[in-house]
């Protein structure tokens, strides 16, 4: 990646630098120096957009747990709600047979 390729850079451009100022080329020390610091800034930068990076990577993570969780809980209501609705639904079954067979029984009677 850039970071990596930038950081495997600067000790070669340091090494360079220090050999031309030892063979006394300023102009090409003060370049390399120049061309060091530029490295070394975008190199803090890439370091700063990759931590950045993470940072919306783990509060992206911390939404989706949570949004994932909401959902079980809503999934779990859901399940609740229709189980009382199926029980309220068997409970009226249960009310009408029971008027039907008092009511079969009544008929039996004037038939009988």
């Amino acid at each position: 990646d850039e970071a990596t390729a930038l950081a495997e850079a600067l000790p070669q451009l340091e090494a360079a630098k220090k050999a031309a100022a030892a063979a006394r080329k300023f102009k090409e020390a003060g370049a390399a120096r120049k061309e060091i610091d530029e490295k070394a800034a975008r190199r803090d930068e890439v370091l700063a957009e990759v931590e950045d990076t993470q940072r919306q990577l783990e509060e992206v993570e911390d939404a989706l747990a949570g949004a994932r969780a909401a959902q079980e809980a809503s999934r779990a209501a859901l399940r609740a709600a229709e189980r009382e609705s199926d029980l309220a639904a068997l409970a009226a079954l249960r009310q009408r047979a029971r008027e039907l067979r008092r009511v079969r029984r009544a008929l039996a009677k004037r038939s009988g």
